[in-house]
């Protein structure tokens, strides 16, 4: 058995499970090389494999701020809704809540993470993919950008919108093809 086996075998209890719960940070997070494990230097798409790589490793990064971002904002928000029509806007309430909770920071750290997927994700969306490979690192930087993290992330299929699950589902069916092991 191959690293790359022992590491699927680590990483996914079944193929099923997998295929029930997917989502991008699954993707990038089930086989720590992420796209830079399917092709060599040699491959057509070797720039897009490497950046694919890039890309799961700075959105893995990513997400826990991302997520620790959404709670904080969300207790936030609710907390500045709640003095609607008071001596403070709502705004300048959630600017206070935000500076005294720490969601302030959570923001800023949240954006600069974000900032850094999205230059790399410009790159792969520059580049042509020219193999199955290329395409599945580039089907994987459409997911980021046009759909919300929360629609997906962690969200059972039972669970997502019907658009949501049709991309993942079509997302799975590239992976696959592009031999993934990680689906």
């Amino acid at each position: 058995m191959g690293t790359h086996e022992r590491e699927r075998e680590k990483c996914v209890t079944s193929r099923r499970q997998a295929m029930r719960t997917i989502a991008i940070s699954g993707l990038a997070a089930a086989v720590p090389l992420g796209a830079a494990a399917l092709g060599d230097e040699t491959s057509p798409d070797a720039e897009l494999i490497r950046l694919g790589a890039e890309f799961d490793r700075l959105y893995s990064e990513w997400l826990p701020l991302w997520r620790r971002w959404s709670d904080f904002e969300s207790v936030t928000r609710t907390e500045a809704l709640a003095f609607a029509g008071k001596a403070t806007s709502v705004w300048e309430r959630y600017c206070q809540v935000s500076n005294a909770n720490g969601c302030a920071e959570a923001t800023a750290a949240n954006d600069a993470a974000s900032d850094k997927v999205t230059e790399v994700a410009g790159r792969i969306r520059q580049l042509p993919a020219r193999g199955i490979h290329g395409l599945y690192v580039k089907a994987r930087v459409v997911l980021f950008e046009s759909f919300a993290t929360g629609s997906h992330d962690s969200v059972a299929d039972e669970d997502m919108d019907w658009e949501v699950l049709c991309y993942v589902q079509f997302l799975r069916e590239i992976a696959s093809l592009a031999g993934e092991a990680r689906v």
